[in-house]
């Protein structure tokens, strides 16, 4: 069974592959001849067939709309977000996204059983307790760490959630041009 390429390997390979086609641009190219500019118009569509399928599933699941350049400012964004801005170098993570979240999850509902506690007692708590919470199998001082991990967690699910408000969009591409 063939290996599967990550998305990342293979967009760096993309990349790889067209960037001297992209920088020299359309101004270094020939007057295309008839037979030409009918071998590109096939490729043309040949890749807009190849693109639809997952462009549209892109757009369905994110519940953009295709039509609306905004939404394609969004769906870049979350899509280079989702393939570049993952995992740095090192150990993989011991706690997932989902852990962190049910750490949150579970400290939230103490807290709503008994408002007056505050989070380290909650962590204490879930500690301490049997059947559902006793998941976490750590020393205090690491549940405590990672509450404050599960709502770094939370404010970053915010801003992304938030990056396709237009004061975030032009953000990012002042941000861009200011690296350039």
């Amino acid at each position: 069974m063939a290996k599967r390429i990550s998305p990342k390997k293979l967009i760096d390979e993309w990349f790889k592959t067209m960037k001297p086609h992209l920088a020299r641009g359309n101004s270094q190219l020939a007057p295309p001849t008839p037979g030409a500019q009918q071998r590109r118009r096939k490729r043309t569509r040949k890749l807009a067939r190849l693109l639809a399928k997952p462009l549209n599933k892109a757009f369905e699941r994110s519940g953009l709309d295709a039509d609306n350049d905004k939404h394609w400012t969004q769906l870049l964004t979350l899509l280079a977000f989702a393939v570049y801005g993952g995992r740095d170098r090192g150990q993989p993570k011991q706690w997932s996204r989902k852990k962190l979240r049910r750490l949150r999850d579970d400290v939230a509902q103490i807290k709503a059983n008994n408002p007056s506690l505050t989070e380290e007692e909650c962590c204490k708590r879930l500690l301490k307790s049997e059947g559902q919470h006793s998941r976490y199998d750590v020393k205090f001082a690491t549940l405590r760490r990672k509450l404050q991990d599960a709502k770094k967690l939370d404010q970053e699910d915010r801003l992304i959630a938030a990056s396709g408000e237009e004061s975030v969009l032009s953000e990012i591409s002042k941000t861009l041009k200011d690296r350039t």
